[in-house]
């Protein structure tokens, strides 16, 4: 209490009106930054927004922590990465080396599978990623199986 009184002692009245005042002022503040971006977001981006406030109502409807884990695209930490949309197709390359073909993601030039044939790559896919679909161009020659 000692040193409250001597902080009250060393502040007077109008000290303390001015310090208010001043965090009054900066609380307001942060409240019109957020607002203003959260228009920029909505302006620039309302598929972002509109897919989380989706997933706001989704976890608004769940009766217990069960359930949580059928929502789709949560990972293991329980969040939804909204603001990249998930989508279960992707864009493949082929490349043929010697006899056998290997396969890339297009975007991020991931590896995804090989085989001596398309048949093999299709399958080795199928086995790989079950929940996804792949499309692409097949290699300029016509010897692809």
């Amino acid at each position: 209490m000692d040193i409250l009184n001597s902080l009250f002692q060393f502040l007077d009245e109008n000290t303390w009106i001015v310090w208010l005042c001043v965090v009054n002022l900066a609380f307001r503040l942060g409240i019109a930054w957020q607002r203003w971006q959260f228009a920029i977001a909505l302006q620039h981006h309302p598929e972002r927004i509109q897919a989380t406030l989706d997933f706001i109502k989704k976890l608004n409807s769940l009766k217990d922590e069960e359930q949580l884990e059928l929502l789709d695209n949560v990972d293991k930490e329980g969040t939804e990465s909204v603001f990249k949309p998930q989508s279960n197709k992707t864009e493949m390359s082929i490349e043929r080396v010697n006899n056998m073909l290997f396969a890339y993601a297009k975007d991020t030039n991931q590896f995804l599978a090989q085989g001596a044939s398309v048949d093999e790559i299709v399958k080795t896919l199928q086995v790989r990623f079950p929940d996804r679909s792949f499309f692409g161009d097949l290699p300029k020659d016509n010897s692809t199986n």
